[in-house]
């Protein structure tokens, strides 16, 4: 039961945060209406409004001209947000194949080493196979929410984006990737 909770809460966390994006802000006064929208009861999005600033994710402000304080993402809401946003395109996109790897290189600052790390951190579920330390591999296009989180979390300066048309041996990767069916038929592309 908990868990469940747990997720709910969780969902509607993210549910808020999602709005304030959109919007720029939320004003209090429209709060009543996000939880008849998201399908939440006032408690569960009491609760995930209590985490949101509790983790610094949103601040409230009074503008001298609204009647109710407003809610706005802080710079690390809108990283959550980005990141989130980058999780879900990744698991949702599963269209064909267009025979291209996307490769990521980065050479990121031994002062920035928290960034990197985060970066690597989370590359899996963006899904990225590590090809080396700083060189990471997918088959699937990188979206551009990926992108704007590197230049949110100022690394993408020390970054390059790479789209590969041919590479001489991919058949480790087209397994990893579960693309070895269309292994042969790359081979014989690449031999032609």
């Amino acid at each position: 039961m908990q868990k469940k909770k747990f997720a709910k809460t969780e969902k509607a966390f993210l549910f808020l945060l999602e709005k304030v994006f959109e919007l720029g802000s939320l004003p209090f006064e429209v709060f009543d209406q996000a939880t008849a929208h998201g399908g939440f009861g006032k408690r569960t999005l009491g609760s995930a409004l209590s985490g949101v600033r509790k983790r610094g994710y949103v601040k409230t402000i009074r503008k001298h001209h609204a009647q109710s304080p407003m809610l706005v993402l802080t710079p690390k809401g809108n990283l959550r947000i980005l990141l989130e946003r980058c999780k879900l395109l990744q698991s949702e996109e599963r269209k064909p194949w267009d025979k291209k790897w996307r490769i990521i290189i980065f050479d990121i600052p031994e002062r920035l080493r928290a960034h990197r790390d985060f970066l690597r951190r989370h590359l899996v579920s963006f899904g990225f196979a590590k090809l080396h330390k700083s060189v990471w591999i997918t088959p699937r296009r990188i979206s551009p929410e990926l992108i704007q989180l590197l230049w949110e979390m100022r690394i993408k300066i020390y970054t390059r984006c790479m789209v590969v048309e041919h590479m001489d041996y991919d058949k480790d990767l087209l397994k990893k990737f579960e693309l070895l069916h269309e292994s042969s038929k790359r081979i014989s592309e690449f031999v032609t």
